[in-house]
C-alpha cells in the first residue's frame, strides 16, 4: 500500500490514507460551516465487508488522526465528503453525498 489522498468537491476537505500504521488524516481546511468526513469500506479476502463513517468537526485548519486498525489482506475504499453538522448534542453529522469524491482503493497485503 502507499499513501493516497481523496479530496471533497471543491477541495474543501481531504482524507489521506497513511500506509504506515493504517491511519487516515481527515482534514478540514475551510471555515465553510461544514465539517470534513470520510466514508470507508473494507473488503477482506475471506469475503467479509464493513463500512464506517468518520468526521472531523474541529474546524478550520484542523486534522483528525483516525486509526483504522485494518487486518492484513484487506482492501480499503474511501471517499472524502463534507459533513452536515447538527446542533451540539444532536445526531452525528451525516455525509453530504454530492460533495464526496475519491473512491480511492488501497490494498493492504504486505506481500
Amino acid at each position: 500500500a502507499e499513501n493516497r489522498t481523496a479530496w471533497t468537491a471543491g477541495y474543501a476537505g481531504s482524507a489521506t490514507f497513511r500506509e504506515y500504521g493504517d491511519h487516515i488524516d481527515l482534514c478540514d481546511p475551510d471555515a465553510d460551516y461544514h465539517g470534513g468526513g470520510v466514508y470507508v469500506i473494507y473488503w477482506h479476502e475471506d469475503g467479509g465487508k464493513r463500512e464506517d463513517w468518520y468526521w472531523n468537526g474541529a474546524g478550520e485548519g484542523d486534522c483528525r488522526d483516525i486509526n483504522l486498525k485494518v487486518a492484513e489482506y484487506t482492501n480499503i475504499g474511501f471517499f472524502a465528503c463534507l459533513a452536515d453538522h447538527t446542533k451540539k448534542g444532536g445526531k452525528k453529522p451525516v455525509p453530504l453525498w454530492n460533495t464526496c469524491s475519491g473512491n480511492v482503493i488501497v490494498t493492504n497485503d504486505n506481500r
